[in-house]
């Protein structure tokens, strides 16, 4: 009988994924919570490995109003999915460059992250 379990142990063991410890959650929580609240290259740039070791596979951009004029375009967002479509992150679309609207999604483009419209 000892031996059955071992062998389940041994076989959940090697079928379960590494756990993220909750520091590095609430860093990477706060990393996109500041990409959020001001996207600059800066803090693109701090957010970009963070998004890479996610596993983030497929994202959906979204315009909640409509794409009428610029400033539509700083209410647009992108959902970053994995592989089972779990949602990970919401990243905005822009980056701010010196007081203008730039397109940020070159980084996803970097990522090599599928759009899935």
């Amino acid at each position: 009988m000892s031996g059955k379990t071992t062998k389940r142990a041994t076989a959940k063991t090697g079928t379960r994924k590494a756990s993220v410890s909750r520091k590095e959650e609430k860093d990477s929580d706060s990393v996109v919570e500041a990409l959020n609240s001001k996207p600059n290259a800066e803090n693109w740039k701090s957010a970009l490995p963070i998004i890479k070791k996610s596993g983030a596979r497929y994202y959906r951009i979204f315009y909640d109003s409509g794409l009428k004029d610029k400033d539509n375009l700083k209410k647009a967002y992108a959902v970053l999915y994995d592989g089972f479509y779990r949602r990970l992150f919401k990243v905005p679309v822009i980056e701010m460059h010196e007081g203008k609207v730039v397109g940020a999604t070159k980084y996803l483009v970097g990522l090599k992250i599928n759009n899935r419209q």
